[in-house]
């Protein structure tokens, strides 16, 4: 490891100072004050390796599994919301899967079936434009 300049010592307690300053803010915004343009993971990372893992918001240190999981439930969230307003491929682009397989399929894997069901089985756009899910067991 090559040794550290003043330049990066000035940088890191730069980093810190405004990390500290910013305190109660999401990575995002301190990184943007700070003109990163790596994405605000990176921050986070650093700031827990110089030991400073005070100034990292209680709700981005989650868990690898924690945060898995809060995916998960916003997935199910965004789906549950959509469903009646737009249609499956529309659900899907919008959720940032290239086809409505892939969401389906996403959905099984979380124990979802009920929501992959819903979307595979179609919906009818009804006069008023809002489209509705018809068949299913749920």
């Amino acid at each position: 490891m090559m040794p550290e300049t003043k330049a990066v010592r000035a940088r890191r307690a730069h980093v810190i100072a405004v990390a500290e300053q910013m305190k109660g803010h999401s990575m995002a915004e301190i990184s943007e004050a700070l003109g990163f343009r790596s994405p605000p993971a990176a921050l986070r990372r650093k700031l827990v390796k110089w030991g400073r893992s005070d100034l990292v918001p209680d709700r981005e240190m989650l868990s690898l599994t924690e945060r898995a999981a809060a995916r998960r439930a916003l997935l199910v969230e965004e789906v549950e919301h959509l469903a009646g307003w737009r249609s499956a491929d529309d659900i899907a682009q919008a959720l940032g899967y290239k086809s409505v397989k892939s969401l389906t399929t996403t959905l099984a894997h979380i124990g979802r079936n009920d929501l992959a069901e819903r979307l595979t089985l179609g919906a009818v756009e009804d006069s008023t434009g809002r489209f509705v899910i018809s068949g299913g067991t749920w």
